[in-house]
């Protein structure tokens, strides 16, 4: 059995959920008679900037002080930089009506799942080779890819399959390193695993929403599962 939730991870989760907390209330009391509209206001932009990266700056911050206690490690640093490509990532898709906007958004999300693999690989070369299920994981991306249809433009649909393809592929590296060290029970490796599964769980969401003519709602479930991803991946540095 796995021993009681450690301090750390506590002290984390109680942090992390003030901010997520601010960002859920801002979107759930927030006009939506003009949404559009008050992301024309350069103070209003600012503001929905700020509430959605605030989340994953506290994460940073976290991060950065239990790492001045414990010392820092190429992983952690990696986790970090991502981290911190995510919170760009996210500054900059908040104007979603701006194609420049959207592009460098979606680069600074390919960035930091690059940061991502890079460290999880980093940890599996420690402890062996791939696991017997690191290969079917990936797989699984064809049947999603194919229950989510083709969308409307052929080159953002193919773009955005095949981030999601590599989002399974980070997955199958996340899982790599669980593997190795399950014997061990360590609290990080699951994190890391959860974080990365609900990763994938948040951009199929996305997905689905933006190949079915950008179709309204969802976005509550899709930014609580973005969360949750940022903290488990985060905090599977923790250790």
């Amino acid at each position: 059995m796995l021993p009681q939730l450690p301090i750390p991870y506590h002290a984390a989760l109680q942090l992390y959920s003030y901010p997520v907390g601010l960002y859920f209330l801002n979107y759930l009391t927030k006009s939506t008679s003009e949404p559009e509209a008050r992301l024309h206001c350069g103070v209003a932009l600012a503001e929905e900037i700020f509430v959605k990266v605030l989340p994953i700056f506290t994460l940073v911050f976290i991060l950065s002080k239990r790492l001045q206690q414990t010392g820092s490690t190429k992983y952690a640093e990696r986790i970090r930089k991502a981290l911190l490509w995510s919170a760009l990532g996210d500054a900059l898709l908040v104007n979603v009506k701006s194609d420049l906007c959207a592009i460098l958004g979606a680069a600074s999300f390919i960035a930091a799942h690059v940061q991502y693999k890079r460290a999880f690989q980093q940890s599996e070369g420690k402890t062996g080779g791939d696991s017997p299920l690191s290969s079917v994981l990936v797989l699984l991306s064809v049947p999603v890819l194919l229950m989510l249809g083709s969308g409307h433009s052929f080159i953002l649909g193919a773009m955005a399959k095949g981030y999601l393809v590599f989002l399974f592929y980070v997955m199958s590296k996340a899982y790599n390193r669980f593997w190795h060290v399950q014997q061990a029970k360590s609290y990080a490796a699951i994190f890391g695993l959860i974080g990365a599964i609900a990763f994938i769980a948040s951009d199929i969401l996305l997905l689905a929403k933006e190949l079915s003519a950008g179709r309204e709602g969802g976005t509550f479930l899709i930014m609580l599962t973005y969360y949750a991803a940022q903290f488990g991946l985060a905090v599977s540095a923790l250790e």
